[in-house]
């Protein structure tokens, strides 16, 4: 059976309009002019035998026909899109793009990814940070990383670690401390990304101090620098200073190490789950979490 000829480029363009309640704004969106919109529009209209759109002024106004072929539209177009860019990425050179928060790249990727270049020379790593990771979407990225609650249900994932915090310091600051309790005559080193790691150990520890009180760093790798060159104690997520503390560039002057509820989630979207390099990093992932 041969399929109707639905015209296409009138859908398009009525999508764009719909999604953007503007003429002009789906004009500027498919690199056409306002007029042309107005053409596929109208004739579009002229084909299913509807309004699509009521008329008030310059003001567009979907339609209860116009909504609901809107709606479809927007959904089908996703699709096709998505269809699209899975053959592009089966037939170009593998790439893998990554937008990670700027400590978990720093510390926890970068200093393991050699092993996965090693293996897979095939496949080109781009690594990209973002200092709101929960903000980035996926749709230029085949991976990101989630700080959550639980884990996102919206994306396939990876739990990667879980919340571990501890003070850290250099080993001249820490000979100024002998109980929790002298961390109020020592500046206390924050992360602007996690401000609130501070206040979970200060918690658990039964401490009575400012829990933001201190130097604000963009992230906690900048904290950790500042630890080691003497600026005061910064909070450490244990996973991040692991090496620090082998090699005793920084210490950790308490025994406690204190927990939240939230986790790092690695994830990509469910509809990539099945292309070779997405497996791929997946899998090298779940190895590294099992090594340790």
């Amino acid at each position: 059976m041969s399929r109707p000829r639905i015209p296409l480029t009138a859908l398009r363009a009525f999508e764009a309009a719909a999604r953007h309640s503007s003429i002009a704004q789906a004009a500027e969106a498919l690199c056409v002019t306002p007029g042309a919109v107005s053409q596929q529009v109208q004739q579009l209209e002229a084909w299913v035998g509807v309004l699509l759109f009521e008329r008030t002024g310059r003001r567009l106004v979907l339609t209860a026909e116009g909504r609901r072929l809107g709606e479809r539209l927007g959904s089908a177009f996703d699709q096709l899109e998505r269809a699209v860019l899975e053959v592009r990425s089966s037939a170009a050179p593998t790439h893998l793009r990554l937008r990670l928060a700027p400590t978990f790249a720093i510390r926890w990727l970068v200093p393991n990814l050699g092993d996965f270049i090693g293996r897979h020379p095939e496949i080109e790593v781009e690594v990209n940070t973002t200092a709101i990771a929960d903000e980035v979407a996926l749709d230029d990225f085949d991976f990101a990383v989630r700080v959550r609650d639980k884990p996102p249900e919206d994306h396939d994932w990876l739990l990667v670690f879980r919340d571990a915090f501890t003070p850290v310091c250099s080993p001249e600051t820490a000979r100024q401390l002998r109980t929790p309790a002298d961390l109020e005559q020592v500046p206390r080193l924050h992360s602007m990304i996690r401000p609130e790691s501070w206040g979970v150990w200060i918690e658990a520890a039964g401490l009575a101090i400012d829990p933001v009180a201190g130097p604000k760093f963009a992230n906690a790798a900048l904290a950790y620098q500042a630890a080691a060159d003497g600026l005061g104690v910064a909070i450490g997520q244990t996973v991040y200073v692991e090496a620090d503390l082998r090699s005793g560039r920084l210490v950790a002057p308490f025994g406690l190490i204190a927990s939240s509820r939230s986790a790092y989630y690695l994830v990509n979207a469910r509809h990539k789950s099945a292309w070779p390099k997405i497996r791929v990093f997946r899998q090298w992932c779940e190895e590294l979490l099992k090594r340790g």
